[in-house]
């Protein structure tokens, strides 16, 4: 089980690589990857189960509010939990 923090449209790549970029400066070490039609941002911390990547879940979501007043365009909101 891995965090995606946001799915990024593929016209807005330079957009998904500053939000990775936020979230390695804070310590969330994640991936832009090459999605089926999209520009996912996934955290590389795995876990065994969903419930264990809820603590990460949150902190990606708590650092989106601190991104969004950058200016982003981005808070991270739509952060979930998905199987790998």
């Amino acid at each position: 089980f891995y965090v995606v923090a946001q799915h990024f449209p593929r016209s807005r790549r330079p957009a998904a690589e500053a939000a990775r970029d936020f979230l390695r400066s804070q310590g969330v070490e994640c991936i832009v990857y090459n999605g089926r039609g999209d520009w996912p941002l996934i955290a590389l911390q795995p876990f065994a189960n969903e419930r264990e990547a809820q603590g990460l879940r949150q902190r990606v979501r708590e650092l989106g509010r601190q991104y969004a007043e950058t200016g982003s365009g981005y808070d991270l909101s739509g952060c979930l939990v998905r199987r790998y």
